[in-house]
């Protein structure tokens, strides 16, 4: 027989557990899976609920199991980020919803997550399942405050890595910027700078062709285009950037540059007549520029203005620049030719002090020096051909005339 206190004591029983239970349903709850870039489950990994409206509340933790799982219940009402701080990773995207009882999706975001940001605030409540997958990728500079990455350093400081010669940090920290933005032109354009630094030409290529897909007449795109198609041996591709280049460049610098490209892309082609119109345009434009001064002595001399060619070289002398060797060399092949025998040694001696190994000048010079009957002088110089090129074509002749004349 139940007594009146016996009765009030299960009634008030029975309200404190109606109580409870209306207390467990009126708290919400989050769950999702955290991936890596192959879309594959991590496990281990800590999650945080970290309350923002309500601070009071304690911040919530879980653990991912083999399948990258995890779910947080009886979750207070309150807006809340979720932070997956994991050591040497970062939070790189999301796919999260807001489902409610009358709408299936009251919020929705699914795609990156700018590298350094705060993660968006979800809001909980008693009637709210939340769904938050997380994909984690490899930063070495590591999670951040809020598991997103440490904050983005400003451009300028990335110039001034590449400018140091540090292109590895320079890179590294210009992927953490496309994370968010890959097709930002500037950022693809340093990409691919930073890229042909470390000699990664295939990815420098694809950097640059994402900054002429984005801006065609972007300053420098069609140089460094042209400079990689130029190495791959594509002279004819390289040219025609190098000639857009030209047309769309804003500074003299790179204007210049591109001009200077374009003459050598000319030559290669067997344009020279081409060549010297635009090294002439570009000497306009800097009349110091000493390879262009050496690049048109060079091409004057092979169109058989010598005088012209000389005069270019003394102006590479006055710019404090040393000449082309080759154009030296070729110089003094042409007086040699013309029995100019003292101009050919004044030329060769300049040849020489600008390249101490160029076999063919020591050569030469030794055959002049016979010329004038200066043996010594001779011997001296075809010995020193023999040191540099024992298996020359010349050899066996140099060492005959080393020989009749009693030198070893």
């Amino acid at each position: 027989m139940t007594t009146k206190l016996g009765r009030t004591r299960l009634f008030v029983l029975i309200t404190l557990l109606v109580a409870a239970v209306g207390l467990v349903w009126a708290d919400g709850n989050v769950r999702g899976r955290v991936t890596g870039a192959d879309g594959a489950g991590l496990a281990g990994i800590t999650v945080e609920l970290v309350p923002i409206s309500r601070p009071e509340l304690p911040t919530m933790k879980a653990v991912t199991d083999e399948g990258g799982h995890y779910i947080f219940g009886l979750v207070r009402n309150s807006s809340y980020r979720v932070k997956i701080a994991h050591e040497g990773m970062r939070a790189s995207a999301m796919d999260g919803n807001i489902e409610l009882p009358d709408d299936d999706s009251f919020w929705a975001y699914e795609g990156p997550i700018p590298v350094g940001s705060e993660p968006p605030e979800i809001t909980v409540t008693g009637v709210s399942k939340v769904t938050y997958d997380v994909t984690l990728v490899a930063d070495a500079k590591g999670p951040g405050e809020w598991g997103t990455g440490a904050p983005l350093i400003g451009l300028q400081e990335i110039v001034g890595m590449i400018q140091s010669g540090d292109a590895v940090a320079a890179e590294a920290e210009i992927t953490r910027h496309l994370a968010g933005k890959p097709d930002e032109p500037t950022l693809n354009y340093l990409h691919a700078f930073a890229l042909l630094t470390l000699e990664r030409v295939d990815d420098a290529e694809k950097a640059i062709d994402k900054t002429l897909a984005s801006n065609d007449s972007f300053e420098g795109a069609n140089l460094i285009k042209g400079k990689i198609l130029e190495g791959k041996k594509d002279v004819a591709g390289a040219v025609k950037h190098f000639e857009l280049e030209k047309d769309v460049a804003m500074s003299d610098q790179v204007r210049g540059d591109a001009l200077l490209a374009l003459a050598v892309g000319m030559v290669q082609l067997g344009e020279d007549d081409g060549a010297i119109t635009t090294l002439e345009e570009l000497l306009e434009l800097r009349p110091n520029d000493v390879a262009a001064l050496k690049e048109l002595a060079g091409l004057y001399l092979k169109a058989g203005d010598e005088a012209k060619s000389k005069e270019l070289l003394d102006r590479v002398s006055e710019a404090g620049g040393q000449a082309d060797p080759a154009v030296l060399y070729n110089l003094a092949a042409e007086r040699f030719n013309e029995k100019a025998f003292e101009d050919a040694v004044a030329y060769l001696e300049q040849c020489i002090e600008a390249d101490a190994n160029f076999a063919a000048a020591h050569l030469l010079l030794g055959k002049v020096q016979l010329n004038l009957g200066k043996m010594p002088e001779a011997v001296e110089a075809l010995e020193k051909y023999l040191e540099l090129e024992p298996e020359g074509d010349e050899a066996d002749f140099a060492k005959q005339i080393v020989a009749a004349l009693g030198k070893k």
